[in-house]
């Protein structure tokens, strides 16, 4: 397409260009789709100007348009936007050490569930195709290959801190066998978790009970398996832990800043350090015969900076001086979780993770230190697809104005299902619409100069017959069909853990893939 941008001022006329637009995806291992333009003058008489000397930047300016470009090429790395077209892993990540914790996994979860092993090369949509074929309409797709990649990179950033995933994020088994097959531990809630955990072959001190509230029935089974590492924020619950199991270690939990999360924890737990509260709980301990090995923290879920570790940290550090001073030395640190699942255009794991690490190696050298990663692990590993069950138009004209046609579309899973999340977790559903069938338009990535297609103000609503049942409002999407798809990303933490089968729709079926 062509147009004329006038353009004012002394000497200027206006222009005629020749603008083209076109869809491309990333190269490599990078997901998304890239709208490209090239604009060209076109050809005639040219008009004459004056020449205009333009001078030099200064070095300073010059340096500042280094560090924007700099800062432009970082934010090119990132997963600016998920393509379906991707494949679901770059083979170039497969290394050794990714064959290695592969071959271990497989080993612990092979038993317990049909995991299939994907060539890289084939493309999700494709995946999700494949799996449609079986007649079955709803399904998380999990690929434990993120899993492990995701191991890896905590190891790569976080070598000192030993992960304990979070098991109340998702507490699948084979998602549990997968991170916990590549080295991680647990950290558990209750007695059920934890017997999850004994179920899965982990270590009883591979686990912390990092509940500072217990009830005695799980502190009991606690003791009778051996589950020592237990955190405590209060006077009560030390007199419980010693008339129960006074041999436990345990783990003061400290007030964190969680000013930066999603959503905070400090509310309901946490012993504020900077008013004396903390330093009193110890001496009860201590009064008490109890052994403090050492101190937790949670700076909630969705942490958005770094600075909230640093700070936490730093009150983490008093406290350790705090038991010097009265002959108890520590020698364990639990971090907490708060890790996004995936990293954003300001908050990138690998950041904020190094600057912990510095952190670590400065304040706690020679301390044990542990983390509670949750959705870092579940989150992205899990993509959920669900159907077209019904669909609905209805038209709406404003006074003086067109009408339009709104679209409300019923898909198989909502938010008394996986979309709980909404609720509980701040989760901004993005939808994917997929066409039904072989050789279907794939929506997702335009590929060359074809055009999207027309879209229609619609709605997603679940299932049941609740009017809150609303996944999506407002958003622009293709037509779509009965039996057509609508997928999601991100899909694996806190989802199907608080599931329920209201109405008499269950939680979604799993398929599981590996590369």
């Amino acid at each position: 397409m062509s147009s004329l941008l006038p353009v004012t001022g002394p000497d200027i006329q206006p222009v005629e260009l020749d603008v083209s637009l076109t869809y491309t995806c990333l190269p490599g291992d990078k997901k998304g789709v890239v709208l490209a333009s090239k604009i060209k003058r076109k050809k005639g008489k040219k008009n004459k100007q004056k020449k205009v000397s333009t001078p030099s930047l200064p070095a300073k300016k010059k340096k500042k348009r280094s560090k924007k470009k700099a800062a432009r090429s970082m934010i090119d790395n990132l997963e600016v936007a998920t393509s379906s077209e991707s494949v679901l892993e770059n083979p170039q990540h497969l290394d050794e050490t990714y064959q290695q914790l592969k071959k271990r996994v497989l080993e612990k979860v092979s038993s317990l569930a049909e995991i299939t092993q994907v060539n890289h090369q084939i493309s999700l949509e494709e995946k999700i195709k494949q799996i449609l074929k079986t007649d079955c309409d709803t399904f998380y797709l999990v690929d434990l290959s993120t899993i492990i990649l995701k191991y890896k990179n905590w190891v790569q950033h976080l070598p000192r801190i030993k992960p304990h995933y979070a098991m109340k994020c998702n507490p699948d088994p084979r998602i549990v066998g997968t991170v916990t097959a590549c080295g991680a531990g647990l950290d558990v809630a209750s007695m059920p978790e934890m017997q999850r955990g004994l179920d899965a072959g982990v270590a009883p001190d591979s686990m912390i009970f990092a509940n500072p509230c217990k009830m005695p029935d799980h502190i009991r089974f606690a003791k009778q398996h051996g589950v020592k590492k237990m955190t405590f924020d209060n006077a009560n619950e030390l007199r419980k832990i010693h008339e129960i199991y006074p041999e436990a270690h345990l783990v003061l939990r400290i007030l964190a800043d969680d000013s930066h999360s999603t959503m905070r924890f400090g509310s309901k737990f946490g012993a504020n350090v900077n008013n004396g509260e903390a330093e009193e709980l110890l001496k009860v301990a201590y009064g008490l015969n109890l052994q403090v090995i050492g101190v937790s923290f949670h700076v909630g879920s969705g942490c958005q900076s770094g600075e909230a570790f640093r700070n936490s940290l730093t009150l983490a550090r008093k406290v350790f001086d705090i038991a010097q001073s009265h002959s108890h030395p520590m020698s364990f640190l639990d971090i907490g979780g708060g890790f996004l699942g995936s990293d954003t255009e300001t908050v990138i794991f690998a950041d904020i993770a190094d600057s912990i690490t510095k952190c670590i190696d400065d304040m706690f050298p020679g301390v044990t230190v542990i983390g509670e990663p949750g959705r870092y692990f579940a989150s992205e590993c899990v993509v959920l697809v669900t159907t077209v069950i019904a669909r609905r138009e209805r038209v709406h004209q404003e006074e003086g104005q067109h009408a339009e046609t709104y679209v409300d579309y019923y898909i198989s899973d909502g938010v008394y299902g996986s979309f709980n999340n909404m609720f509980f977790d701040y989760y901004k559903p993005n939808p994917h619409p997929m066409k039904n069938g072989e050789g279907a338009t794939n929506w997702s990535s335009p590929i060359g100069g074809s055009s999207p297609p027309a879209q229609h103000h619609s709605t997603l609503f679940g299932p049941t017959c609740d009017s809150i049942d609303v996944v999506c409002k407002d958003v622009d999407l293709p037509e779509l069909e009965i039996g057509d798809h609508v997928y999601f990303f991100n899909m694996g933490a806190y989802t199907s853990a608080a599931a329920s089968s209201f109405n008499g729709f269950v939680p979604p079926k799993s398929y599981f893939i590996i590369s």
